[in-house]
C-alpha cells in the first residue's frame, strides 16, 4: 500500500487515475478499474480510508451511480422489443 500512497499529495494516484476510466467503452478497462477499487476498498488502512471517504474520490460513486442509471435506461428500452437482433446487445449490456 505505501509503494501506491504519495505522502507529498496525500492521496493515492493509481486510485485517481484508475477512476478516470470508469465508463472506458472497453470491458477490460472497466473491469480492471472496479479490481483496483474493489481490491483497496478491503484494505484496513486508516490512511486509504480516510482517502477514500473525502471529496475527490466522492465523484468516482456519483460517475458510478450515473452510468449504471444509464446502462438499465438502454437495458430497458431494449427489453420491450424482444426480437432476436436486440438479444445480442441487451447480453452485452447486462454482462458489461
Amino acid at each position: 500500500l505505501e509503494l501506491f500512497y504519495n505522502q507529498k499529495y496525500k492521496d493515492f494516484p493509481l486510485l485517481a487515475q484508475a477512476t478516470r476510466f470508469y465508463n472506458h467503452p472497453e470491458s477490460m478497462v472497466r473491469t480492471s478499474v472496479h479490481n483496483i477499487t474493489l481490491s483497496l476498498f478491503k484494505i484496513n488502512e486508516p490512511k486509504l480510508q480516510k482517502y477514500i471517504s473525502n471529496f475527490p474520490f466522492a465523484n468516482y460513486y456519483v460517475n458510478l451511480c450515473c452510468y449504471l442509471k444509464d446502462l438499465w435506461v438502454k437495458i430497458d428500452t431494449l427489453l420491450p422489443e424482444t426480437h432476436i437482433k436486440n438479444y445480442g446487445r441487451v447480453k452485452d449490456l447486462i454482462d458489461d
